[in-house]
């Protein structure tokens, strides 16, 4: 998972990042809709750390998250995107340190 922050935030000059370094922002995160066990996973991780967001905004695609990033409205909490649009600018992207984060991916296909 990556952090989509402002250039300007406190965190981005942090050798590690963690969820507590977002406590007082707002996040963005993918919709529980559309990324249930994400969703989840990244709320009981905060949980587990004794973090309350102070609000969630939902988002389809991580461009959308970064998108608002850049219009000052949170932080993007997302998987990492294929690329920041060209046109986006004043947003920095930052993996977390935290292992709980981290998420491995698979594709499953029917053999022919």
């Amino acid at each position: 998972m990556y952090a989509v922050l402002p250039e300007n935030h406190p965190a981005i000059n942090k050798e590690t990042l963690g969820l507590q370094d977002l406590v007082n922002d707002e996040w963005i995160l993918f919709s529980k809709r559309l990324q249930p066990i994400v969703h989840d996973a990244i709320l009981a991780v905060a949980r587990r750390g004794g973090i309350k967001p102070k609000c969630t905004h939902d988002v389809v695609p991580a461009e959308q998250a970064i998108h608002l990033v850049s219009e000052q409205v949170g932080v993007g909490i997302v998987t990492k995107p294929n690329v920041l649009d060209s046109r986006t600018k004043n947003v920095v992207l930052k993996s977390f340190s935290d292992k709980s984060l981290y998420f491995e991916t698979y594709v499953i296909m029917r053999k022919s």
